[in-house]
């Protein structure tokens, strides 16, 4: 029963996450309605902004840590492109404890689950996640700010 109630919780997140990123999106210049209609950018909002929501109003609110704080900490790791997209690829790809960059939300939201979706259709997300800037929850640098990491 739990399990099931989790789903549909996960679902109702998932589809508040696209109707919100939707709305949001005719309010927002032209370029960057060129990007949220990018096919990897579709694809990075379909498959993980359910759990990964830039929309959310609060920390408390996330069932993962905000993509554009993930990004802070690959980029910090390391140093081109292609290091990047293989090091979060390859986590996202298969998640462990032992090689997770931040062990303080896996330690708050447990362990991410493997995407499902195709390897190709992964290492476009990451690639779009790094050649963009990422929405980010309103409450972000605040909480970024106050945890004092990075």
């Amino acid at each position: 029963m739990k399990l099931i109630i989790s789903h549909m919780l996960l679902i109702l997140l998932a589809l508040s996450a696209c109707s919100q990123a939707d709305s949001q999106a005719s309010d927002k210049q032209p370029e960057q309605n060129a990007v949220l209609n990018n096919p990897d950018y579709v694809l990075l909002k379909n498959n993980c902004f359910a759990c990964h929501n830039p929309n959310s109003n609060s920390h408390d609110e996330m069932l993962a840590p905000p993509l554009a704080g993930i990004k802070m900490r690959y980029m910090k790791d390391y140093g081109n492109r292609q290091e990047f997209i293989d090091a979060m690829a390859g986590f996202a790809s298969n998640p462990t404890k032992e090689a997770a960059k931040m062990q303080g939300p896996v330690r708050r939201f447990g362990l991410m689950p493997k995407p499902v979706v195709e390897k190709e259709e992964l290492m476009k997300i990451v690639a779009f996640i790094y050649d963009n800037e990422l929405e980010k929850p309103d409450w972000f640098d605040e909480h970024h700010e106050k945890m004092g990491k990075n």
